[in-house]
């Protein structure tokens, strides 16, 4: 939930890992933790008010903003069920 909360609070990627990842080292000694963690911290960048991607192109399309979560939402969701899935694979073999 830390590397969550930060890209939330950042809106970039690069800053969210360099912030996160410190403070949860011990969290990554294997690589289903490692996946989780970045998984999350994109989740929150995705997610955040912050992210200038997401505020450029909907000025600059004229979308609703409100429209484009409901989107990035969605794609969030399918993100973390297939990282779920990948963890589910790696740990039968």
């Amino acid at each position: 939930i830390i590397p969550f909360i930060f890209g939330i609070i950042t809106g970039i990627e690069f800053a969210t890992i360099m912030l996160a990842f410190p403070l949860i080292k011990g969290f990554l000694t294997n690589p289903e933790n490692l996946l989780i963690a970045f998984t999350s911290s994109f989740a929150g960048v995705m997610l955040s008010p912050l992210h200038l991607c997401l505020i450029l192109s909907t000025k600059v399309l004229n979308a609703n903003i409100y429209e484009t979560y409901k989107i990035v939402f969605k794609s969030i969701i399918i993100l973390i069920l297939m990282v779920s899935f990948v963890i589910f694979i790696h740990n039968l073999f």
